[in-house]
């Protein structure tokens, strides 16, 4: 339990053994229930991606799935971590067994820092960029769903790069949902919407025309254990 410059942090363990990260009191990430959503956010732009991605770019640590769930790919190369708050880095450690202990990978390198600086920085272009920050209805995070944020995303996207963006549909208004996919949808001019049946969904974006071979997903899903 820590009160970092951002944000009050807390990892705790259920009587189960289940732990879970909480920010501001709020659950962000867990071992449990959110565990698909946070392994999708990395697990399918690896699949849809047209070739073989070698860097990549996350915002938002949280517990660190998502982080693994990239770093299990070993024909990447790169991984910078976005996260704002340090404690958040601190506590993502209390997931090792569950991240595969994704921040010791000598392919990581953490960034302390405002992803929309980040993004709107000059840097490398990443193969992927995935987004998993908190809910938009949390103070500041709504910065990052704004056309400004995906405009400075976009052009730190690689050419046949893919960027993955989560929103929730709980709590969220269907005319709130319609104008985010919207905006995303002005910005990255081939969007697909994936859900994984759970009030969870997946903005993909590409700069180019997706071209999804059913053959080489599937040939993925077999050849890596983690997918």
């Amino acid at each position: 339990h820590e009160t970092g410059a951002n944000a009050t942090v807390t990892v705790l363990e259920s009587p189960k053994g289940a732990r879970y990260l909480r920010v501001n009191g709020k659950t962000d990430a867990s071992e449990t229930g959110d565990l698909g959503t946070q392994l999708l956010v990395g697990f399918l732009p690896r699949m849809l991606h047209s070739g073989n991605p070698k860097t990549v770019l996350t915002v938002g640590l949280g517990s660190g799935m998502t982080l693994g769930a990239l770093a299990s790919d070993p024909g990447i190369e790169r991984i910078d971590s976005v996260e704002i708050e340090p404690a958040v880095v601190r506590a993502a450690k209390h997931f090792a067994r569950s991240n595969h202990n994704a921040l010791a990978d000598p392919r990581m390198r953490m960034i302390l820092a405002d992803a929309r600086q980040v993004l709107a920085a000059r840097g490398p272009k990443y193969d992927i960029i995935t987004s998993e920050p908190s809910n938009p209805w949390i103070a500041g995070i709504a910065n990052l769903f704004t056309r400004e944020a995906f405009l400075s995303a976009k052009e730190r996207l690689a050419d046949d790069g893919v960027y993955c963006q989560w929103i929730q549909g709980y709590f969220m208004r269907p005319s709130d949902m319609r104008m985010i996919l919207r905006t995303f949808s002005e910005v990255f001019p081939h969007t697909m919407l994936f859900s994984n049946g759970t009030p969870d969904y997946f903005i993909m974006g590409s700069l180019k025309p997706w071209e999804i071979s059913y053959a080489s997903v599937g040939k993925r899903l077999t050849e890596a254990p983690e997918l």
